[in-house]
């Protein structure tokens, strides 16, 4: 891997960028990701808390499996 222009972060903090490739087919073919230019024209407007983030998508999980329950249990009754 080789930057021709490596990132240098701004004064507002810390930075993470995350790339990635994946190639799932046979041997023949390559796989490439260009990121060029990249720049940030504004910050987030919230702050962001990956426990907050676990939360919702735990929360939205267990809504989606109670959901099917009451579907589940619905269908049941009415047969």
């Amino acid at each position: 891997m080789s930057l021709r222009n490596p990132p240098t972060p701004s004064a507002g903090g810390c930075q993470r960028l995350g790339y990635g490739v994946v190639d799932v087919d046979n041997t023949g073919r390559s796989s490439a990701l260009l990121l060029d230019n990249l720049q940030i024209t504004q910050d987030v407007p919230f702050e962001f808390s990956p426990g907050l983030g676990l939360g919702i998508v735990f929360t939205l999980i267990v809504a989606d499996r109670v959901r099917r329950k009451t579907i589940s249990l619905t269908r049941k009754n009415t047969q």
